[in-house]
């Protein structure tokens, strides 16, 4: 799947942002860099692994109480192959 600058992702000058990221978001993505007058092409495959740790919060909704997930932090990491 090819990545387009949109609302979930950007293309910016140090690479690309995934904004509000999430599990779903886990998965193998493919860096390609090229010198078109040189021909040449680099490509780096990285690994980007979303992990959250949810938890059950009760909101007032009204005269009502909801249960929410609500994230207490997410942590990325991304490995690169070489």
């Amino acid at each position: 799947m090819a990545v387009i600058d949109g609302a979930k992702y950007s293309l910016e000058e140090d690479g690309l942002r995934i904004h509000y990221i999430e599990p779903s978001d886990s998965g193998m993505y493919e860096c390609r860099a090229e010198v078109v007058s040189q021909g040449n092409l680099k490509v780096q495959t990285i690994l980007v692994d979303v992990l959250c740790k949810y938890t059950n919060m009760l909101t007032n909704v009204g005269s009502m109480f909801e249960i929410v997930k609500h994230s207490l932090f997410t942590e990325v990491r991304v490995i690169i192959s070489s």
